[in-house]
């Protein structure tokens, strides 16, 4: 899925730029922290601290509100595609949601304002090798990848070299990587390398290596954007137009970057093999969404899962909603009410290759962003989610006794068409090739079914159908004692595979049995 945010993360990665000092610097550069010069309203000010000469009271006075705290996409402040800067992009930003910013926005509605950011940002200390979206790692270099902990904090930074420095804090990089999983991090020491990277599932790599062993552990820290707040204090605003009082005044900047508000499903997209009857629990299981010994997050909630018939069942699971997120590239989220329908359209005698043979089922469940988190589109209530996933069953069995139970049976080969059948043995030969190629007769097919029916009830047959075979000397149909018999085989249904202990079993089962055709 080629999205303009990929395009972008592709393109950033590509330069060796840092993620989100890829993307946030630019606008960083033109409108960042503006501490050492936070009142500078010169000699002509009125004495309101707002930087402004005489106001004119026939024209709207612009009351900035002490602080912004806005919520979007990385898009929303950097867009290669149009000819923007990050600057321009943050001031439209901020010209959309002029209730945010603004004290008196509905005087401001149908004017068109002139917004200026005007700071002093320190540039990026963030040196060394790119990061290879491809390989995934810096240089030829194998690392070991750590996801930033669902149990730590937001991380907020107010200039480039803050974010390294804080990173770089030994206390803190040794909480944030013992919370990912690294053990015995007390006694060692550890340094930030090279340039970070931005995966297009807005992931914020960056390289942490052990410092003083011979063999140093290196570590591809992986960040979720929306762990990360730019906050920029006290930022110059000037805000002019012809018909209003220009005003210019520090204000604090905050951009929470959102959750993507969509599926990017980054799970296994290979056939899930499961070795039990299919259900929402076996399945979640397969894909790690179900509560382990060793999740540390978990929550309670409603799971309904729905056979092809329609039949459903409702139960209740422990969803470790975090393995969720990470599957579906959406972090920082609790996800409830899990739906997992089986839609695959369905018919067990289709003959499928390896790769094909699979069963789809759709699993839809509500995501809410956890508390002091966003979507990009600044709500927080709850969204849903959509994603697909193959699995294929190796529950299909078929008893040794098969043969044996088949032996005085009898089935009834309904319509056939031939008042004289034994004496017409060619015509019904015909007939079984013409359904063996593909020709469906449905008379054959009813008698195949009552076969396997016949050996269902027995459970001699599981997720398994009967199907004709032909025999080198005899073909697909015999006379024995005056008794005509067809050759018969059984093999798994589509979408599943026999038990590993019963596959030698379907492939020594062929058998002839008895048919009445009157």
């Amino acid at each position: 899925m080629k999205t303009a945010k990929k395009k972008v993360l592709k393109t950033l990665a590509i330069t060796g730029a840092f993620g989100i000092i890829a993307t946030v610097p630019v606008i960083i550069s033109a409108c960042s922290s503006a501490s050492n010069n936070s009142n500078t309203n010169g000699g002509n000010n009125t004495g309101d601290n707002s930087g402004n000469g005489t106001r004119d009271p026939q024209k709207v006075t612009p009351k900035l509100k002490s602080s912004i705290n806005l919520v979007g996409s990385i898009t929303d402040i950097y867009n290669h595609e149009v000819n923007n800067t990050s600057h321009d992009l943050l001031i439209k930003k901020i010209k959309s949601n002029l209730g945010l910013v603004f004290e008196n926005e509905s005087e401001l509605v149908n004017k068109d304002i002139n917004i200026k950011l005007e700071s002093d940002f320190s540039n990026s200390e963030w040196i060394g090798e790119t990061y290879n979206v491809t390989n995934k790692n810096w240089g030829s270099d194998t690392t070991t990848k750590l996801t930033y902990a669902h149990s730590l904090a937001q991380i907020n930074f107010s200039s480039l070299n803050d974010l390294k420095m804080q990173l770089s804090d030994q206390i803190k990089i040794k909480e944030i990587l013992k919370e990912s999983g690294v053990p015995d991090t007390y006694l060692n020491t550890y340094k930030i390398e090279n340039k970070t990277g931005l995966t297009e599932n807005n992931i914020l790599h960056i390289n942490v290596i052990e410092v003083g062993k011979s063999s140093p552990k290196n570590y591809d820290l992986q960040i979720p954007v929306s762990d990360l707040k730019l906050v920029l204090p006290q930022v110059n605003v000037l805000v002019s137009e012809n018909d209003i009082n220009s005003i210019n005044q520090p204000i604090d900047i905050n951009f929470n970057i959102g959750i993507e508000s969509h599926s990017n499903y980054v799970g296994p997209v290979e056939t899930q093999i499961i070795d039990e009857r299919a259900s929402a629990n076996s399945i979640l299981e397969k894909l790690g969404f179900i509560k382990m010994t060793n999740t540390k997050n978990s929550n309670k909630t409603n799971m309904t899962f729905t056979e092809i018939n329609g039949a459903s069942v409702t139960t209740n699971i422990d969803l470790d909603s975090d393995k969720v997120g990470e599957t579906l590239g959406v972090f920082n989220t609790t996800f409830s009410d899990v739906k997992l329908t089986r839609i695959s359209e369905w018919n067990p005698y289709d003959v499928v290759s390896t790769e094909d043979n699979y069963l789809t089922y759709k699993i839809d469940l509500n995501g809410r962003p956890n508390k002091g988190y966003y979507f990009e589109d600044g709500t927080t209530e709850s969204k849903e989610f959509s994603f697909n996933v193959k699995t294929t069953e190796r529950t299909a069995f078929l008893t040794a006794f098969v043969s044996t139970n088949l032996a005085n049976k009898t089935f009834k080969w309904k319509n056939a068409g031939l008042t004289n059948p034994i004496n017409n043995h060619d015509e019904l030969e015909k007939k079984l090739e013409a359904h063996a190629n593909g020709n469906t007769d449905s008379n054959i097919h009813d008698l195949l079914n009552s076969v396997a029916f016949y050996l269902i009830l027995r459970t001699d047959l599981y997720n398994s159908h009967i199907k004709l075979l032909k025999d080198e000397t005899d073909g697909y149909i015999k006379v024995t004692n005056n008794k005509l018999e067809i050759r018969i085989t059984a093999i798994p249904n589509k979408g599943y595979l026999a038990r590993t202990t019963m596959t030698s079993d379907f492939n020594r089962f062929k058998t002839w049995v008895t048919v009445d055709l009157s």
